[in-house]
């Protein structure tokens, strides 16, 4: 019989007998199943049409799992009776559950971004202020749940689903509660001396299975989360689970900015404190982390956790046996003890000095071999490809001239845009984008492309993406910004950044008096549905509609980009500035005010909190792909099809020195 309204959440209900086949019936329980979203040990989870109407996550046991005496089956009726049991907006719903034809489901809501894992593939990390929120929101659901007396005990990014486009604040809720049970441990189904979880993710007296797991292991698998949140990485690794179960038992929690530097103090307090070996040492209660995660996203002091000091604060009291230098301002004088500004010289001195004298050797052979390499190739001598592909180099093609700039392993191309008096703005004249003229009082250098995956991967020190060549989405623009720095650590001289919006037209028209439009090469939505779901009014913002039609649409392979710089190249050898990818600009925007007036030099929108992005994409409209077209998007949400590129600041003329 097909259950069609929800069954016995307690699982009383689900003793199925075997079904025949291996794949769910296309009709389960009057749901239509549309297509699979992942599968796991215990069974597949398809995107289905609910009965009522929307769509719902249906879960559904493995065939061979699925006898009332396995105890995966026990495991799903326990999944069921936790959802049932917990009802918070931080806590993935349970719509219904049953039987049909042998067959053992859950009905779930339907979070369209997927989980944090996938999010965390497509992004490599996210930015501190993304993560606190985030995090502190799952903390919110966990506390749901210990209320109910339960442990959830599987805490992991791939457990934490995301809805980030819904039109509020994105939304992060805790699922897959199959391993969850109650902090007494009466409805335990494994024995003392069994482990389960995900070792990364696992605090050590849970990884030693030891039979009184409390509501702190999950206060550790969170802190863990946040980890790899902010990291990109796991906090242990290892080639197998029994490697990385003891590296999680024996060693010390490593400080996440060997992989971020830019993490603040209080962070990595939260972090390590959350992750402290010794439950006793960690936050009290899920609560307590809340609070520091919430605390901290506003900017002020966390209470439960310290911060940690700056591994330039450490290793200075480790070699030198004092306190980290202090600010000018602390007191004392040239004669107090020794002390100048609150700092003690003495051990400075001694270590400043040989170290100087180090450093001035090792600067003295430098210039030496620089001087005779120049020598040699002002002489006509041989030297190595690698020597020449390390230095910029400045010279001029058929479009201009270019900067080519070797950056982690990887050869740049920027080209020259000179600065000038120029035509701005759409020629119709809308509000938001009336046509007027502006002055860069500045050239620059703009990358001639589109930012791809590989060398995001190779700036921010993250792994090789599987698709190098594709342009980066998906991210804010202040990991946009955080790129530039990066890239200016390893460039100093770069001053890389984002273009401004003036920038950004000026290079897009290369020249051009009227406003420039997409043309047949360049990329921009031809899906009819998405094309009619654009309203008339408003053309510069992406309506909700589109984003929903977008989403049901996604396997579409028109919607996706084309790889970075293939399209064609417009009079100054840049590429795909229209169409592809939106992309990032350093203005700020209100999404409704006009443009400011005539001949303002160097412009910069300072009105707002939303971020202007400019170009089109493959999601817009061939009408939306032009010059003057101007857009707004909340600055901390990335999206599929919004991208950027960097500009290098210049001068009057193009030289990169």
């Amino acid at each position: 019989m097909v259950a069609s309204t929800p069954r016995d959440p307690s699982g009383n209900g689900l003793h199925p007998s075997r079904p025949s086949s291996h794949e769910p019936p296309a009709d389960l329980a009057g749901h239509r199943i549309v297509r699979r979203l992942g599968a796991g040990g215990m069974g597949a989870v398809f995107l289905a049409d609910a009965p009522a109407g929307g769509q719902v996550a249906l879960k559904v046991l493995r065939p061979d799992l699925g006898s009332g005496a396995h105890e995966f089956a026990a495991r799903f009726r326990r999944e069921c009776a936790v959802m049932a049991a917990v009802q918070h907006p931080n806590v993935v719903h349970l719509l219904g559950a049953g039987e049909d034809r042998g067959w053992c489901w859950l009905a779930m809501e339907y979070l369209p971004d997927g989980d944090l894992e996938s999010y965390l593939r497509r992004r490599g990390t996210v930015m501190e202020r993304d993560a606190l929120a985030m995090m502190a929101k799952c903390c919110r659901g966990l506390a749901a749940i210990h209320a109910a007396g339960l442990v959830h005990r599987d805490v992991k990014p791939a457990n934490v689903f995301l809805d980030l486009h819904s039109g509020g604040e994105p939304v992060a809720k805790v699922g897959d509660l199959g391993l969850a049970r109650h902090a007494d441990g009466e409805d335990r189904l494994t024995h003392t001396g069994t482990a389960c979880g995900t070792p990364t993710f696992m605090a050590p007296e849970q990884i030693r299975a030891q039979g009184d797991i409390d509501a702190r292991a999950d206060v550790y698998a969170l802190g863990a989360t946040l980890f790899r949140l902010v990291t990109g990485q796991d906090p242990f690794q290892g080639k197998s689970i029994y490697v990385v179960s003891q590296s999680a038992l024996r060693d010390p929690v490593p400080d996440p900015r060997r992989w971020n530097p830019v993490l603040s103090n209080a962070l990595v307090g939260i972090v390590l404190k959350a992750m402290a070996k010794d439950r006793d040492e960690r936050f009290a209660t899920i609560e307590d982390m809340r609070r520091d995660l919430e605390r901290l996203h506003e900017g002020r002091s966390t209470t439960h956790a310290g911060a940690v000091p700056s591994p330039a604060s450490m290793i200075f009291k480790e070699v030198v046996g004092e306190s980290a230098p202090r600010s000018a301002g602390a007191g004392g004088g040239a004669g107090d003890g020794g002390m100048l500004g609150g700092i003690s010289w003495g051990p400075v001195l001694r270590l400043a000095i040989p170290a100087a004298a180090g450093l001035a050797v090792l600067w003295g052979l430098s210039n030496l071999v620089e001087s005779r390499t120049e020598a040699r190739q002002a002489g006509g001598g041989a030297t190595s490809a690698a020597t020449a592909a390390a230095r910029p180099l400045v010279d001029t093609d058929e479009h201009g001239t270019r900067l080519r700039l070797p950056v982690a392993g990887r050869v740049l191309q920027l080209r020259w845009c000179p600065p000038g008096r120029f035509a701005a703005g759409a020629d119709a004249g809308t509000a938001t984008e009336r046509s007027r003229n502006l002055v860069l009082t500045r050239g620059f250098w703009m990358l001639d492309r589109e930012v791809d995956q590989g060398l995001w991967a190779a700036v921010m020190g993250q792994p090789a993406p599987t698709e190098p060549d594709w342009p980066q989405g998906d991210i804010g623009r202040g990991e946009a910004e955080l790129f530039c720095q990066r890239l200016n650590h390893l460039v100093p001289k770069a001053q890389a950044r984002l273009p401004t919006e003036a920038e950004w037209e000026r290079a897009c028209r290369a020249g051009a008096d009227r406003e420039v439009r997409a043309g047949a090469d360049d990329r921009s939505c031809r899906v009819p549905e998405l094309e009619r779901a654009w309203p008339a009014a408003a053309p510069a913002q992406v309506p909700l509609a589109v984003e929903d039609a977008w989403r049901w649409r996604r396997e579409d392979e028109r919607l996706r980009p084309r790889f970075a710089g293939r399209g064609a190249p417009n009079p100054w050898g840049i590429r795909d500035l229209l169409g592809n990818q939106q992309e990032w600009c350093a203005d700020d925007w209100d999404g409704s005010s006009p443009p400011d007036g005539d001949e303002r030099p160097d412009p910069r929108g300072t009105v707002g909190a939303l971020a202007v992005v400019r170009g089109g994409s493959w999601l817009h409209p061939a009408g939306l792909c032009r010059s003057g077209a101007r857009a707004a998007a909340d600055p901390h949400g990335g999206r599929p099809w919004i991208g950027f590129r960097l500009v290098i600041p210049g001068g009057d003329q193009p030289v990169f020195e």
